[in-house]
């Protein structure tokens, strides 16, 4: 997608011939890197997936779409970690887990820039 670089100060917006046109940063979906290890969570709510309005190449279509800032990707094998899997954080995701004699609750929720964490 482009952007237009900022217009210096006095130049007209008729100059567009004179105008130079930027690239917008690339977003990067990150990995998450796993390890072997016996699961002892205890899923409380699976959550919803966070979605946005999106509009298509047909006029007056629209779709949704995760947006980026909930995506990640995983090797499900950790033996093979070139083999990555696209995966999606939910929002309203509650789990506990039982460390040493007290249960430690992790939450994620909608947030206004992307997931919000929360643990007790």
């Amino acid at each position: 997608m482009f952007a237009r670089k900022p217009r210096p100060q006095g130049q007209d917006e008729g100059d567009e011939e004179e105008v130079d046109r930027v690239l917008e940063p690339e977003v990067k979906i990150p990995i998450v890197r796993v390890k072997e290890q016996p699961r002892r969570h205890k899923v409380i709510s699976f959550g919803y997936m966070v979605t946005i309005p999106a509009e298509t190449d047909i006029p007056g279509e629209i779709r949704t779409v995760v947006p980026d800032v909930y995506k990640f990707q995983y090797p499900p094998v950790p033996e093979v970690p070139d083999d990555l899997v696209p995966a999606v954080i939910p929002a309203n995701f509650q789990a506990g887990v039982e460390v040493d004699d007290t249960t430690i609750f992790f939450e994620t929720r909608e947030g206004d820039n992307g997931p919000e964490y929360r643990y007790a």
